[in-house]
């Protein structure tokens, strides 16, 4: 009995031991996320590669749609901790820190992790980098892209995508019947125009600046393929920053439990592709007010930490309270929301989308046709807003970006 006690205790003490070591393999190969603002589990699990169920029990989270701005999220490395040989030799490279950037998406870009820059660089303080630094990456080569031959006649306009921004991919049509693709992780949907194929992408505000693989794949009547691979650049978007004071009742509407749920709504429906596309030339300003906060200013709320961005451009009530449709399309949305305001959303066709908050009165209804310089509605501060104004937003597959762009520059 004695020695069978002995044996027992001996195996509870291996086990003891193993599952320690095993803990704290695992606590050294997990990093940590701090959620933005907009962010969701779900996208979270996408970036990193782990799936939702993963995160939601490695931070003992009850409810999966409950998560909030600032918070500590920890996610592991998808299969377990990589493996050291000490016989093959660390390499190293270099990174540029440009505006926007902190050490979690350097980290994430690079597949390192935020304590081995920190160490790497001598770092004091993991919140404060500056534009210009040079960061030392472990354990990397730096990011590459696989390429593949040149495509004949494949355009990129502008051939340096920005941050926030729209871009335009063609080809000639040639033997394809049809193209699918996406830079990075933005999307590309092409559209037959003439003897062309024609595709539209949205950068997101926030990328970090840097190399993204451009991908297509190129299908032939028969349904066989060919994938073209190049590395593209993808620029500084040189955003400012600002400051924004809110009353105590509005700042309320910055609860996640009321803007992740309207947040998902808007995606909906801006998230379907109309083969058609409705609009032709440039695009035309919505109201005749000054701009008084331009698209992609990184944004601080009550002295709070910059950790978002302004997903439109707002007009003041300066030059009247008319709100005119920018180009022609369909009215998908129509109805008060409770951060965004009286909200109109106007499709526009190829998956681009127009959005109108804040307005004192809509004066269109869900599945109207209107056409460019349409009165649609009229300039308040509705919803989440510090005063009258109309903020305009541009959705290209899903991503915001900048609707002043539009105005500028023709798509396609």
């Amino acid at each position: 009995m004695r020695h069978n006690w002995a044996m027992f205790r001996r195996l509870f003490l291996a086990c003891a031991l193993i599952l320690a070591a095993a803990s704290t393999a695992y606590a050294d190969c997990s990093s940590t996320y701090v959620v933005q603002r907009g962010d969701t589990l779900s996208a979270i699990a996408r970036k990193f590669g782990v799936t939702t169920g993963a995160l939601a029990s490695l931070n003992r989270l009850s409810n999966v749609n409950r998560i909030y701005a600032g918070q500590v999220l920890r996610y592991g490395v998808p299969g377990g901790c990589p493996t050291q040989n000490p016989t093959t030799p660390a390499t190293t490279s270099t990174y540029i820190v440009q505006r926007g950037d902190t050490l979690w998406r350097i980290a994430s870009r690079f597949g390192t992790t935020v304590p081995a820059l920190v160490a790497a660089n001598g770092l004091a303080d993991a919140s404060r980098i500056y534009a210009g630094q040079r960061l030392v990456i472990p354990g990397a080569a730096g990011p590459s892209a696989p390429v593949s031959p040149a495509l004949p006649g494949l355009i990129l306009s502008p051939n340096l995508p920005e941050q926030g921004r729209t871009f335009l991919a063609s080809l000639p049509a040639g033997d394809y019947s049809s193209v699918t693709g996406a830079l990075g992780e933005w999307t590309i949907h092409f559209f037959r125009e003439g003897d062309r194929f024609v595709g539209l992408g949205g950068v997101y505000a926030l990328a970090s600046p840097g190399q993204y693989t451009l991908s297509l794949t190129l299908a032939d009547a028969n349904g066989n393929t060919t994938q073209h691979l190049q590395s593209v650049s993808v620029a500084d978007g040189g955003y400012a920053r600002e400051n924004l004071t809110l009353s105590a009742s509005k700042s309320q509407l910055l609860d996640p439990q009321l803007t992740i749920p309207e947040r998902q709504k808007v995606a909906a429906v801006v998230a379907p592709v109309t083969p058609a596309r409705y609009w032709q030339g440039l695009f035309r300003l919505p109201a005749a007010g000054r701009i008084t906060s331009a698209f992609g200013t990184r944004r601080s709320y009550n002295g709070g930490p910059y950790n978002s961005y302004h997903g439109g451009v707002d007009f003041s009530y300066s030059g009247g309270d008319s709100i005119y449709a920018p180009a022609p399309g369909v009215v998908v949305l129509a109805e008060p929301l409770i951060v965004r305001g009286n909200a109109t959303i106007i499709d526009h066709g190829w998956g681009v989308y127009s959005g109108f908050w804040h307005q004192s009165e809509i004066l269109v209804r869900a599945g109207d046709r209107v056409e460019a310089g349409q009165l649609i509605g009229r300039i308040g501060d509705t919803g989440l807003a510090t005063g009258p104004h109309l903020h305009w937003e541009l959705f290209v597959n899903g991503v915001q970006v900048d609707p002043l762009q539009w105005t500028k520059q023709t798509f396609p």
